[in-house]
């Protein structure tokens, strides 16, 4: 049984009273003596009587505690009963403790209502016992008055005796066993009635009783929580002035009814079941809901409301009986269950039966008091879609997709079945499987799915371990080398991928080197206008190209062996850098710096000869004179001849003067002129000029 949220607070306040026993006015008793949960610690109180021990410094304002040793039973002469006004923890060490009574009157075995004291008591890890000793079908166990039982069992060695029949003010009860032993057994487990004024919370109980839980008569509040019954006559009893609330829990009815609503007087009764399951031994004799309003005059209403729920072994025609014989109304309200549908209907109310199904609901072991759903259970994820049950009998988690769809809905009844299919994960980007990547950081992106059934993803990297993360997740500060990611998703009740999504790639943030193999030396000095380098990246495998560059100017891919061209005298550096195929480059090119020093190219152009006046107006007188001059700094080379005789040339310089004889026939003469400059190169193209001599008269 689980003790839920009750338990807890009731820890707490162990704790505190535990913490007070230790300061220096507080008291801690050990009963019957010293022993392993209570030593001799030179604080601690040995004393041999339970009902000494808890009515010793009772009023001194201070909480005391009272720890009775494993194994030891206390036997009162009557009723135990802590007198006094200090708040009081009686903690025993599991169920070997026992409180009882030799009494042979109709007596509470404890009574912690003793004379109306306004001690809070905490009863823990014990049990009590009604003795045979008791008349029969009289006495009960305990009484309480806003008092706590945490783990407190009930045990009747007498027939018919109750365990809790009576509550005043308020009580929490997280815990415990209630059933008979030997030859007795239990009428009532707890029964609330006129005088529990305040809230009466239950969870974790496990009951085999007649009746099990009861109210009326009351103004209190009663809930029942992750409790399970076996009853003879009714489960959970609501009368007059009663509202009961019921969830995750279980009912198994012997030869009676689950639960019942009554009223004879004005007041009301409720009982709201939300998440139980009921399962009839009988057969079909009995119904698994009752709701009745007794005598005619009656204006009280009784109503059942059940969501979330199964009722099972009962007849199809035995979902309920709904009976009022007054004024007020009798009431059956079913929703989001898996009950029968028909039932005896008597009076005013009425039975309503909504979004609800009538189907075996396959339990896994009913013979075997299992009565968990199996796989194919018509009731997994059937209940209502907008429940707020988070937690079932056995405590797991609800809702959960117990049929694998996608989406987790309440199951109905008392046990949720599991969902046991986790989500997956999908990659959605980051370095591809095998690749290689040039960074020290991998980013990926990634989802789980379905998405509505993933609460998270985790991740790891490499041989770490799986922490929460969300997409997308960076990988930082990856050494070089093969780097394995994975993703595992996980849904709300905590099923992990069996098989998470994994990615495998390499980081390579080294450049390769580059080497120069051949060419000008660093620092010499060569005398033509190009120079020629070959090279290499190394290692050459991890190469896929090399830029080169000259001087100032900007990479570019190039091949060795690469010529560099149409250099200009003066100091050039050529640089080198390999780039592999993640984008590393060597962030130290290989350079070479060198001097061009080269020798200017012969002058070959000859002159151009430029005649620039003559022969003059005397020609024909035979008086001629040439001027004449070049492009360039030259010596000059004149020829005069007859046309049609060839040149001879012979040294001259401008201007250029002849005389020639007259004749007796007209000369035709033919100038020319050639410049020859500084490197000997020579006009090929002489400036010529033609002129007549006329003859002489006679």
């Amino acid at each position: 049984m689980k003790g839920g949220t009750f338990a807890a607070t009731l820890c707490g306040t162990i704790v505190a009273l535990l913490c007070l026993a230790g300061s220096a006015e507080a008291t801690t008793f050990c009963v019957p003596s010293f022993h392993a949960a209570c030593p001799n610690n030179g604080t601690n109180v040995a004393q041999a009587n339970l009902e000494t021990a808890i009515t010793s410094n009772a009023s001194d304002g201070v909480p005391d505690s009272v720890i009775v040793a494993a194994g030891h039973t206390y036997t009162d002469a009557q009723s135990l009963e802590p007198a006094g006004n200090d708040d009081l923890l009686i903690l025993g060490g599991g169920p070997s403790t026992v409180i009882t009574t030799s009494s042979v009157s109709n007596i509470y075995v404890v009574n912690l209502a003793f004379g109306g004291n306004g001690r809070e008591i905490t009863m823990q890890d014990l049990t009590v016992e009604i003795p045979a000793s008791l008349p029969d079908n009289q006495g009960a166990a305990m009484q309480l008055s806003n008092d706590h039982l945490i783990d407190v069992d009930f045990r009747s060695q007498n027939p018919g005796s109750s365990a809790l029949s009576s509550i005043i003010g308020g009580v929490t009860v997280a815990g415990g066993t209630y059933n008979g032993a030997g030859a007795g057994s239990l009428l009532t487990a707890i029964r609330a009635d006129g005088n529990a004024t305040g809230n009466v919370a239950i969870s974790g109980i496990d009951v085999t009783s007649a009746y099990g839980v009861g109210g009326g008569g009351s103004s209190a509040s009663m809930s029942v929580d992750d409790s399970s019954f076996t009853t003879a006559n009714v489960g959970i009893d609501a009368t007059a002035g009663a509202t009961i609330d019921v969830s995750n829990s279980l009912f198994v009815t012997a030869s009676g009814v689950a639960l019942s609503a009554f009223t004879n007087t004005a007041a009301n009764s409720v009982v709201n079941a939300d998440g139980i399951t009921a399962y009839d031994l009988s057969g079909v004799s009995n119904v698994p809901l009752s709701a009745i309003v007794m005598g005619a005059a009656t204006t009280g209403s009784a109503t059942v409301n059940v969501e979330n729920s199964i009722a099972d072994g009962y007849g199809a025609a035995n979902g309920y009986t709904r009976n009022s014989q007054g004024i007020g109304p009798a009431n059956v309200n079913v929703d989001y269950s898996n009950t029968p549908p028909n039932g005896s209907n008597s009076g005013p109310g009425a039975a309503t039966w909504t979004h609800s199904i009538t189907m075996d609901p396959l339990f896994t072991a009913q013979a075997f008091d299992d009565y968990s759903l199996s796989p194919n259970s018509p009731s997994i994820d059937a209940g209502d879609p907008a429940a707020t049950l988070d937690h079932d009998l056995e405590g797991s988690l609800r809702p959960q997709d117990g049929d694998g769809n996608g989406t987790a809905i309440v199951d109905q009844g008392a046990f949720e079945r599991g969902d046991t299919t986790a989500p997956n994960t999908v990659i959605d980007s980051g370095p591809a499987a095998g690749s290689t990547i040039g960074s020290s950081q991998a980013i990926f992106a990634f989802h789980g799915t379905p998405a509505g059934d993933t609460a998270k993803v985790q991740c790891k990297l490499d041989g770490g371990a799986y922490a929460d993360c969300t997409s997308p997740k960076t990988f930082s500060d990856l050494g070089d080398g093969s780097h394995t990611v994975r993703f595992r998703a996980e849904d709300t009740v905590g099923n992990q991928e069996a098989s998470p999504a994994a990615r495998t790639f390499t980081v390579d943030t080294t450049p390769p080197d580059t080497v120069i193999d051949s060419g000008p030396a660093n620092g010499a000095t060569i005398t033509t206008k190009q120079a020629t380098f070959g090279f290499h990246g190394s290692p050459a495998a991890g190469t896929t190209k090399v830029q080169c560059k000259l001087d100032g100017g900007s990479f570019a891919d190039c091949t060795s062996p690469k010529t560099f061209s149409s250099l200009s005298d003066g100091s050039h550096t050529v640089s080198f850098r390999a780039e592999d195929a993640t984008g590393n480059r060597d962030a130290t090119p290989a350079t070479r710096t060198f001097t061009v020093d080269a020798a200017p190219a012969p002058d070959k152009t000859a002159p151009e000869t430029t005649l620039d006046s003559g022969p003059g107006k005397k020609a024909k007188k035979g008086k001629v004179k040439f001027a004449f001059s070049a492009n360039e700094k030259s010596t000059f080379e004149c020829s005069l001849v007859k046309q049609g005789k060839p040149a001879t040339f012979e040294p001259c310089s401008s201007p250029q003067s002849y005389k020639l004889k007259r004749k007796k026939k007209t000369g035709k003469y033919l100038f020319a002129v050639r410049a020859t400059d500084a490197k000997g190169n020579v006009d090929k193209t002489p400036a010529t000029a033609k002129f007549k001599v006329k003859k002489k008269k006679q």
